[in-house]
């Protein structure tokens, strides 16, 4: 597992042709969140500075998801510029999700803009969605946010999560799964 920093996240990201696959990566870098929770997102929950995430509990004896306690990421302009224009372009309304994207296509998505970057197979391989989230993670450890900060911000239950992230990002750049 790769651990994305700050100048690989926008490298990937600026070689990402198709504006909302470059929305899609952008979201997860800037906000942590994971691809279900992306899916979840409909226009009510962007604010002018934030996304409201809904928090995705496991799935329910019938199958069916439970959101729980959602949390406010906070998002600059330009991202909410952005967001808006996707959701003015594709004619989303209030009822409909922002996105829709496989994980598939998520992975296609970043393989592609990896190879545009020119990376070894060797990297590529080891990038994925979680790369982002815990490239995110890692840039509020930096930061100096405490555990208990970034643990709201990843949606986590337990503070264990966390901290037995922040050793394994913290260490060497490399998450075990």
């Amino acid at each position: 597992m790769y651990v994305l920093d700050e100048r690989m996240a926008n490298l990937i990201i600026s070689k990402t042709t198709v504006f909302s696959d470059r929305l899609v990566l952008e979201i997860l870098w800037n906000t942590g969140i994971k691809l279900k929770e992306l899916n979840k997102i409909k226009p009510n929950d962007i604010g002018k500075y934030y996304i409201i995430i809904p928090s995705i509990s496991p799935l329910h004896s019938n199958g069916e998801d439970s959101i729980n306690n959602s949390r406010k990421i906070n998002i600059n302009s330009s991202l909410y510029n952005y967001l808006m224009l996707h959701i003015n372009r594709n004619d989303i309304d209030n009822n409909q999700y922002v996105f829709n994207i496989s994980s598939q296509r998520l992975i296609y998505i970043i393989r592609t803009s990896c190879k545009r970057a020119y990376l070894d197979w060797n990297i590529i391989k080891q990038i994925s969605a979680i790369s982002f989230r815990y490239g995110y993670a890692k840039a509020r450890f930096l930061e100096g946010k405490p555990i208990s900060e970034v643990q709201y911000l990843l949606g986590h239950k337990n503070y264990h999560t966390t901290r037995r992230l922040y050793r394994c990002v913290m260490d060497n750049g490399m998450a075990d799964k």
